[in-house]
């Protein structure tokens, strides 16, 4: 079952630890090293953390082709709000653990996601790991994220049989509290299918310091028993900032002062290359840089020409004029599917009358030049003096005569963008000619900014850590793609580790904020014996059920009936493994406690790794805990198929998930209605609970806060729905005999009694008292009736 210790809040409550969060609370901060409290000081009241999905598209317009899948890769937002308006953040966190979304003041900072098969796990801020020695015809990337969507037939988005949906990096623990959020997720290669295995584990936590500084801790453990398993080649991490959010990236020079460098952005490739400890340790995407307007005409056409490909001409020949831009008619259209192909608003205005077409634009995808304008052009019409602002092209003029084009403008009416048709329709009329010029950016006291401080060192003796930078591909993807490069290698047993600092706000703020956190920086490489010394990790069982207990290696009660199963750690040592606890989604219980994570690949070829393929019926996808790392085979003499509770004996209190949740699927063993509760009117949850605890074969509860209000036991626990007014729990000894503690509901329910309880057999004949209502709740009469125990 999956161990849902989180609780689910709406957007305005704090998540809490539960009862149940103490393993993953544990295991998922075992490794990250204290932070430097003068730079970034604990206790910030004003982090928040939110699981409950909302789309962000009003804000972020992800690309239809892959806006659908938004809902599948979310797993939280971190919240800072801050008096500064400029220095709010939400960033949010994929399943794979990797940063989607980054939104502020200035928008969505991440690329929109245009790659079909790449939905979140491409240009997303993330991890790469590749060992350079196998990476070769057969691609050998492990992915922060989660792989490509390549794999037909089994993970497949546009297959329905293979479950249509994506498969990140699977989150063995969590634990967001503080204002710290930190994950632990199993890093999956990214080209399938592959017959390559992942050993690595990726760790990273997310710090709000306060002040729009973000502290960002990255490991990566490489736990191949095998020597030869070397990753050469890291990105610390990859991300895709977005482009038409931030047109311009400087690079702070070694006295700490920003220098432009868009003009040196070219395509992704060999050029971009700069060593860290060249640069002053931080790097800014800013809104648009203050810049001189000036005319500009992108190319020279022939009027006369007629041919049939393009009247587009060398400046130099006799005929050639400047492209003169001038309205035909106030005939403006929004062009729904041209904007549905390219992924952002598309336009029609009639602008040209020339005899041939000028097809020049965005049908070379990938043009910086006559196709997308990431400072943006300026359309004026000097009769009225509106002006209006281009950063896309797709055609000059189809058929000689309709520009395609794109607006940053347009986005103040993302809800129904026919009304900037109407807007730009209402400023023009036919005769008007459009003057074009440069942008003229902004001044910088007006740019919001976001920084990546990358410091400037690498650890002694290793090649010299990098930065990389280009376009990404092509116009549609809307992203400028950035990197440090970690090029040493991380044996077998080695664990990487770094440390940078992401940063929003004033761009006039960015050099004085960033200068402190540049020597606060961390890239470095332990041995297993350089690692934290970790808390021990002892596994408990019955027949039937399995828990954890952090500390002492001692029986965590003095029944009878539970046996120790084994000793591990929270961190890596010499003889040990990651030990997983993974279940099924499709709600029948299905579990295995194994070293091996491919377990339930149901791969025949003995070959092709898919971990995402654990049945014939493709739907069906694998859940995963890591319960820490233990000696080789010494758990799984023991455990087996067991099922993980958090808790096998009583420690003296009652628990629930904190606050308000949602509720999970799985399979329901009974349904109590609220007439049946001991008020006769509404179940507290602490009833419910109890319920759950004298069942044996309840795993969970869950109780409805509204509409039915019932008490429901379950047992293999699937997909969470992010719904309210839900509270629920895992079976716990301590709820059973707790009908004498006083209600906490917010129902008026009486004080319960202490009265024993009686002992029944199965078969025995009980009565029960009854009571007929009507619908206004009003009692029609009351009777017995007697009843067989069923057990």
């Amino acid at each position: 079952m999956r161990l849902s210790w989180s609780a689910f809040l709406l957007s305005s409550l704090l998540i809490q630890r539960s009862q149940a969060d103490k393993l993953d609370d544990a295991i998922a901060n075992a490794l990250f090293r204290d932070s430097d409290t003068s730079v970034c000081p604990g206790g910030q009241s004003t982090t928040s953390f939110n699981a409950v999905f909302s789309s962000t598209s009003d804000v972020s317009n992800w690309h239809n082709n892959n806006a659908e899948f938004e809902d599948d890769v979310f797993d939280m937002d971190i919240v800072h709000s801050d008096s500064n308006v400029n220095k709010t953040w939400t960033l949010r966190v994929g399943k794979g653990g990797q940063i989607t979304s980054l939104r502020g003041e200035f928008g969505e900072a991440m690329a929109n996601q245009a790659v079909s098969t790449a939905p979140w796990n491409d240009l997303v801020t993330q991890l790469v790991a590749v060992d350079t020695a196998k990476n070769g015809a057969d691609k050998y990337f492990i992915h922060g994220s989660g792989p490509y969507q390549k794999d037909q037939g089994y993970l497949d988005l546009g297959d329905a049989a293979s479950s249509g949906k994506p498969f990140y990096n699977p989150r063995l623990a969590r634990d967001c509290s503080g204002n710290t959020c930190s994950y632990v997720n199993w890093g999956q290669q990214a080209h399938v299918p592959t017959n390559f295995r992942s050993d690595v584990l990726y760790y990273q936590k997310y710090r709000d310091c306060g002040n729009g500084v973000i502290e960002y801790d990255q490991i990566i453990h490489n736990y191949s028993p095998n020597s030869n398993d070397k990753l050469s080649y890291m990105n610390t991490p990859w991300t895709g900032v977005r482009t038409s959010t931030f047109t311009d990236m400087a690079v702070a020079n070694t006295a700490g002062s920003l220098e432009l460098k868009t003009d040196t952005i070219n395509g992704w490739g060999t050029q971009g290359l700069r060593n860290l400890d060249t640069t002053g340790g931080f790097t800014t995407f800013a809104q648009a840089y203050p810049k001189q307007q000036t005319p500009f005409n992108p190319f020279c056409v022939d009027p006369t020409l007629l041919d049939l490909e393009t009247a587009v001409v060398d400046c130099t020949a006799s005929n050639a004029q400047n492209l003169t831009l001038t309205v035909q008619a106030a005939d403006t259209l929004y062009m729904a599917g041209h904007s549905s192909s390219w992924g952002f608003p598309v336009y029609r205005i009639s602008l040209n009358n020339l005899a041939s077409p000028v097809k020049t634009g965005c049908r070379d995808v990938n043009s910086m030049g006559t196709c997308q304008y990431p400072h943006g052009i300026v359309l004026v019409n000097p009769r009225n003096n509106f002006q209006f602002t281009v950063n896309r092209v797709v055609h000059w003029a189809w058929k000689g005569k309709h520009m395609y084009f794109g607006s940053p403008d347009a986005s103040a009416y993302s809800t129904n963008p026919t009304d900037w048709k109407d807007h730009l329709n209402s400023q023009i009329q036919a005769g008007d000619v459009f003057h074009i010029y440069t942008s003229a950016g902004k001044p910088f006291e007006d740019n919001l900014a976001f920084t990546m401080v990358h410091g400037t060192t690498t650890p002694t003796g290793m090649t010299k850590s990098r930065m990389r930078y280009g376009y990404a591909g092509n116009f549609q993807r809307d992203g400028t793609v950035w990197t440090t490069n970690f090029m040493n290698s991380i044996n077998s047993q080695q664990t990487y580790y770094n440390r940078k600092y992401m940063m929003v706000g004033n761009y006039n703020d960015v050099e004085s904020t960033a200068a402190p956190l540049v020597t606060k920086t961390i890239e470095d490489i332990d041995d297993m014996a350089d690692l934290p010394t970790g808390e021990t990790i002892t596994l408990h069982y019955t027949a039937t059920q399995f828990s954890a207990t952090i500390g002492p290696a001692v029986t965590p009660c003095s029944a009878t009936e539970v046996a120790q199963a084994c000793v591990g750690s929270t961190v890596p040592k010499a003889g040990s493994k990651p030990l997983y606890y993974i279940t099924l989604d499709d709600m029948t219980g299905t579990s295995k406690v194994t070293h091996d994570p491919y377990y339930y690949d149901a791969t025949t070829d003995g070959t092709t790794k898919r971990p995402y393929y654990c049945s014939t019926d493709k739907t069906i996808r694998p859940i995963y805990k890591l319960l820490g790392y233990f000696p080789t085979d010494t758990c799984t003499t023991n455990l087996s198929e067991q099922t993980y509770m958090p808790e096998l004996c009583a420690d003296g209190t009652c628990s629930q998930y904190d606050g308000l949740s949602g509720w999970n699927e799985g399979t329901y063993l009974e349904t109590f209605s609220p007439l049946t509760s001991p008020n006769e009117s509404a179940w507290t949850w602490e009833q419910c609970a109890e319920k759950c605890a004298t069942n044996s074969q309840c795993e969970f509860w869950t109780l409805q806060l509204s509409g039915d209000r019932n008490c429901m036991l379950l047992k293999d626990k699937g997909e969470y729905k992010y719904e309210a007014d839900h509270s629920q729990g895992d079976q716990d000894p301590d709820c059973d005999t707790i009908s004498s503690v006083p209600s906490q509901s917010p129902s008026q329910s009486p004080s319960q009694s202490s009265t024993p309880k009686a002992v029944i057999a199965c078969g025995d004949p009980i009565n029960a008292n009854c009571k007929k209502i009507d619908g206004a709740n009003e009692l029609i009469v009351e009777f017995t009736e007697t009843h067989e125990v069923r057990c």
